[in-house]
């Protein structure tokens, strides 16, 4: 038996359908694209005969969770994150929501995978920040202590799915194919559609993972995806002069220089030049790395 929760439908018609099985075995929840913002979401069942069981029960209230929350009116809370409060009282996987929600902005490469973090992914980021604290200090914000706890982490997770379900960026963990570990981070920020189609490029790696060709494998796969799917025209990325390696490994990717801003960023605890460099799209066909010269 299956769980089935889709998009575009009058609320008259979700709370109809939520009010019975069909033939196949199917329970089907079609949710109000302006009410309730949840995105396609299959949950296993289990088979009839574990309808009764307490596996079955657990999964039981998800439908009844559904039901309630169709039933009053929307919170500013993102729905994924709601689904991820409900997965973990369930005991139902993290892929499930993940799937469901982010689903088609998943990419694989040769040897990594890249998912939008969720909210269950707040001790992994964390980990992840405090194990490259010193690492990623020069080139980020001056931090404070609150900026590695959990809570912080949590409030930034829910602002990066709000942020995602409003169009106006796109972030993904990169992580190994065989492991929930988190080697780096990438986003595509401040998304303006219109004339412009454009964005700004942010990413950090893992210190121990540096000089592995990792983020330039990263990012080939998630600008194929924002030049080709989300049909963007121009990626924008800075770094600070001294940072080498971020320049070569834009350069790799085929970003030109375009300028030069005094005092860009406060980086660091001091306002610091940046190099100001965008990659335009190829257009039709693949996007494929190039280094220019």
């Amino acid at each position: 038996m299956i769980v089935i929760v889709a998009v575009n439908a009058t609320r008259e018609e979700n709370l109809a359908f939520c009010k019975g099985y069909n033939k196949a075995g199917t329970y089907t929840a079609l949710i109000t694209k302006e009410k309730v913002k949840y995105c396609s979401l299959a949950v296993p069942f289990g088979s009839d005969d574990v309808v009764n069981t307490p596996e079955g029960m657990l999964r039981r209230q998800l439908i009844d969770e559904i039901i309630r929350v169709m039933a009053h009116p929307v919170t500013k809370i993102p729905k994924a994150f709601e689904f991820a409060r409900l997965a973990e009282r369930l005991r139902l996987p993290l892929e499930l929501y993940a799937q469901a929600t982010y689903g088609h902005h998943n990419l694989t490469t040769e040897r990594l995978r890249l998912r939008p973090p969720v909210i269950d992914d707040q001790k992994r980021v964390l980990a992840y920040r405090l194990a490259n604290r010193e690492h990623l200090q020069p080139w980020e914000p001056e931090r404070d202590a609150s900026y590695y706890t959990l809570e912080t982490v949590e409030a930034q997770l829910t602002q990066i799915e709000l942020d995602m379900e409003a169009k106006s960026a796109l972030h993904w963990l990169i992580q190994p194919q065989d492991s929930e570990e988190v080697l780096g981070m990438c986003s595509f920020t401040n998304i303006v559609r219109g004339a412009f189609q454009a964005c700004h490029l942010g990413f950090s790696l893992a210190g121990a993972q540096q000089g592995k060709g990792y983020m330039q494998e990263a990012l080939t796969a998630a600008l194929a995806h924002v030049f080709e799917v989300q049909k963007l025209h121009r990626v924008m990325a800075n770094h600070q002069p001294d940072n080498l390696a971020s320049e070569k490994l834009l350069q790799r990717l085929g970003f030109e220089r375009e300028g030069y801003a005094r005092q860009y960023l406060h980086i660091n605890g001091a306002w610091a030049d940046h190099v100001l460099t965008s990659l335009v799209s190829p257009g039709a066909g693949t996007y494929a790395p190039h280094h220019k010269t």
